[in-house]
């Protein structure tokens, strides 16, 4: 991450979050899971404004019991990362969507959990439409909580999937390209205050031209 955000600045740009180990939250008794003191500490370093919280492992996120318990941790990591002058997010994927066995999904249960002064969202619409939940409609639900956007499109008839294993790789889509109104997601966004939009896709056979591609139609909105 240090060698990342030192290479990114020598061309001039600024890197003012990043992703962390995601056991460090939700299997912090792990065998060399770096600790949230080290990650803070790197952070700063960075001279970061957020740190992202962006995955669970498939071991760790089957039951409602499990998801509740890590909302708890991470509102606890969130005291300490706002304490150190930074803000904690959530960053999405499919499997959050999908109904446990009481018939909730994981994301219904961080958005009643996780506190809402300490953790925001970083939503990422892709993962939101694929699974399921409209990306304008999850914004509006969540209003200021949202503090980050990742944007990338959806392919047209693709049916929802929680295992972010099982996408193929043309679901991914460039800005414009697919089927979320990105013109509504930009627009809900923005009127809710969130300043930081990440354009990226996963998948694609020319990723530096899907980039150019992205960002020039998302600036329509900018």
């Amino acid at each position: 991450m240090r060698r990342s955000c030192r290479e990114a600045r020598e061309r001039g740009l600024q890197v003012r979050s990043a992703f962390f180990n995601w056991q460090t939250i939700a299997q912090p008794n792990t065998a060399g899971v770096p600790s949230l003191e080290a990650i803070i500490d790197a952070a700063k370093e960075l001279d970061l404004e957020y740190l992202v919280f962006g995955y669970i492992g498939k071991s760790a996120r089957d039951t409602a019991d499990k998801l509740k318990a890590i909302a708890e941790r991470t509102n606890r990591a969130a005291e300490k990362i706002t304490a150190a002058g930074m803000k904690l997010s959530y960053h999405n994927h499919a499997f959050e969507f999908e109904p446990l066995a009481d018939g909730e999904c994981g994301y219904d249960i961080f958005i009643e959990r996780f506190d809402p002064t300490l953790v925001g969202f970083e939503v990422d619409v892709f993962w939101a439409a694929i699974g399921g939940w409209d990306p304008v409609q999850t914004l509006r639900k969540l209003g200021t909580r949202v503090n980050q956007v990742h944007l990338k499109d959806l392919k047209a008839g693709q049916p929802v999937i929680y295992d972010e294993a099982m996408v193929p790789e043309d679901a991914f889509q460039e800005v414009g390209d697919g089927i979320i109104d990105m013109e509504a997601v930009m627009t809900v966004a923005q009127d809710a205050g969130v300043r930081q939009f990440h354009v990226e896709q996963d998948q694609s056979p020319d990723p530096l031209a899907s980039i150019r591609q992205s960002i020039q139609h998302a600036r329509k909105w900018w």
